[in-house]
């Protein structure tokens, strides 16, 4: 099963139409790329993760829970979401493939074999299958 983690407010903040959401409300930002994450996850049977910077207090941990099938994981302050993201590709190697547009990101996933797609490449993905989703049969 492929593995993909999503850098989320990397990605929210590289997508105009998902920007626009975040606009509104950063919750509003995130909860419109997990419905269209979990709309891609139901055709791809993709095991996803979508890491978000967290908030300081919450944990030292990094804090994660399921919606719509996503595992949304909060980055524990003070690391930040990049940081956890290395991480996972630092595990995971090349069963991972990561989607940000931080080069730093990028560099450091692409040293440990993983995949990579920028965040407004993998974004036409989501609009694709949610497409595809949606049309009438």
């Amino acid at each position: 099963m492929t593995k993909i983690v999503v850098d989320g407010y990397n990605m929210i903040r590289q997508v105009r139409r998902l920007s626009q959401k975040e606009n509104l409300s950063l919750q509003a930002g995130r909860e419109f790329l997990i419905k269209l994450l979990a709309t891609y996850k139901k055709q791809k049977s993709h095991q996803v993760t979508i890491v978000f910077d967290g908030q300081s207090g919450l944990s030292e941990f990094a804090s994660s829970h399921k919606e719509q099938g996503i595992e949304v994981c909060f980055a524990p302050h003070p690391v930040c979401a990049d940081d956890v993201i290395c991480q996972m590709a630092e595990v995971e190697k090349n069963r991972l493939i990561v989607v940000s547009s931080d080069n730093a990101v990028i560099n450091f996933a692409k040293k440990q074999g993983c995949g990579i797609i920028k965040s407004p490449d993998f974004y036409e993905k989501l609009l694709f299958a949610n497409t595809l989703t949606h049309m009438s049969v």
